[in-house]
């Protein structure tokens, strides 16, 4: 009886697809058919004539326009500084320090002077064009004997240190300008940078002058040094040695940081370089070019950020911590006490000890000031005035050059019977006096003199000659050769 039905609903199922299948086979019965569907065409071709609009392409040939012109504006105020000083001979020369780029090893240990010159290079900013005071870093400059600063234009000039400050790494440089105003660079608000913006790096590394980098602030306020006054800018834009003390540029063209340090396992930049906030450096550069040196404001506690186990027990979100007071001091005089927690400075909020520490010491001693603390679950007004830091050191300035100064040189003839020199024209420096400016920029006796500002020399009187056709304060470029060396070329501004 199932097998029956089966076959009666298949029978059933074939009359009703047939019906339904004469409707879907005979045109002229079926129903108005629907409009058909709209597709693109896969393919899209451009005419050669209409190319296809990138905005990305726009905005990166926009961003590297503003590269160009930064790098148009900037360059011409940074200058390229060589530092020269005199130092004690060591025993052993210290891996990677520069000599004066002659001593040979049989000089090292059978010959050595009791003292030899070390020669530091790195870059600047000039940053009054009129006066030629010039941004620099404190270790481009420490103890320098002899600065030449070569220009843009790659004029050679002499330059003073002005004053230099080990705890920020800042210096001040002057050029002695003999005629007419050095172009300088514009300086901006290091306290506006955000995190993300773009910066630009300018800089000599490796002896390239005027190398342009760029890149981005990483960060804001690093330390690397809690002993020293810092607050970095840490960017990614490439600073290498010869970077130091050069600019650090936001789009604007305004200089916002001087290149100091990078973070690197081998002296070489690796991703993190930092710059000084050109808001710190301005603050120092006005103390150095006043008095040469640095004073700092002075509270006299001993100090830490809050933790969190401190906050949760003395009911304070954030702030520094007091942990003693210094007898005798501002601190002691004002009333404040161990356990205070400082909120704010000025009605500035403090939430960290470093940067509360560099805040007051940004201050002139003597200047009156107004804390927030928090003391006895409540906030309360402190009022002092500042001292002065008493550890502040000043550094050495240079030793200001005598007015009578002498070029030291004295030279006779090349006997190239006896000498066996590679050079068989020029004249041998037979004896330089100490301290002269030949001696403070390495001519020494043994030298041979192969050209005067591109004269070649072939005796005594035609060196005689080429020197008394330059006058006072004129360069002098000696290109000299030490024994088997290449020749190189030392610049002297004639005394």
């Amino acid at each position: 009886m199932g097998r029956v039905y089966g076959w009666t609903i298949a029978l059933a199922m074939l009359a009703i697809g047939l019906t339904a299948g004469k409707y879907i086979a005979t045109p002229e019965e079926q129903l108005p058919p629907a409009p058909p569907t709209s597709f693109p065409p896969a393919v899209i071709t451009v005419p050669a004539e209409q190319p296809t609009f990138h905005p990305e392409i726009v905005d990166a040939r926009a961003l590297g326009q503003t590269f160009v012109q930064i790098a148009k504006k900037v360059n011409p105020a940074v200058v390229s500084l060589s530092a020269v000083r005199l130092i004690a001979h060591p025993s052993v020369d210290e891996e990677g320090d520069e000599s004066d780029g002659f001593r040979g090893p049989f000089e090292r240990f059978f010959n050595a002077p009791d003292e030899v010159l070390r020669h530091s290079v790195g870059s600047g900013v000039i940053v009054d064009g009129t006066n030629g005071y010039i941004l620099t870093n404190h270790h481009v400059v420490e103890n320098a004997t002899g600065i030449e600063i070569t220009l843009f234009d790659n004029r050679v000039l002499q330059g003073t240190l002005v004053g230099g400050d080990e705890k920020t790494d800042m210096a001040v440089v002057r050029a002695d300008i003999p005629d007419g105003i050095l172009p300088h660079a514009v300086l901006g608000d290091s306290d506006v940078l955000e995190v993300g913006e773009w910066i630009v790096a300018v800089g000599n590394p490796f002896g390239l002058n005027h190398t342009v980098t760029a890149g981005i602030v990483s960060g804001r306020g690093r330390v690397l040094n809690r002993d020293n006054y810092e607050d970095f800018i840490q960017t990614d834009a490439a600073i290498n040695p010869g970077n130091s003390g050069g600019p650090v540029i936001n789009l604007d063209g305004h200089v916002v940081g001087i290149s100091t340090a990078i973070a690197s396992n081998n002296g070489y930049f690796q991703g993190a370089g930092f710059a000084i906030p050109i808001n710190m450096a301005r603050q120092i550069m006005g103390q150095l070019i006043r008095h040469g040196y640095v004073t700092r404001g002075y509270i006299g506690i001993r100090m830490a950020t809050i933790t969190t186990e401190e906050a949760d027990e003395l009911g304070i979100g954030k702030g520094v911590l007091i942990r003693k007071i210094e007898r005798n001091t501002p601190a002691e005089y004002a009333g404040l006490k161990a356990r205070d927690v400082i909120v704010a400075l000025q009605g500035e909020e403090v939430t960290e000890s470093i940067q509360f520490r560099n805040k007051v010491a940004s201050l002139s001693p003597g200047t009156s000031i107004t804390l927030q603390i928090w003391r006895d679950q409540a906030l309360e007004d402190i009022h002092l005035t500042l001292g002065a830091l008493p550890t502040a050191i000043r550094p050495q300035k240079t030793a200001v050059r005598p007015a009578n100064r002498t070029l030291g040189i004295e030279v006779e003839s090349l006997n190239t019977t006896e000498n066996e020199h590679i050079d068989k024209t020029g004249v041998l420096v037979s004896d330089v006096e100490r301290g002269s400016e030949a001696f403070r920029f390495g001519i020494r006796a043994g030298d041979v003199i192969l050209q005067v500002n591109n004269t070649p020399i072939s005796s005594v009187a035609e060196y005689d000659r080429v020197m008394a056709s330059v006058t006072s304060g004129e360069i002098l470029m000696f290109l000299i050769r030490r024994e088997m060396d290449n020749p190189r070329i030392i610049s002297i501004t004639k005394p």
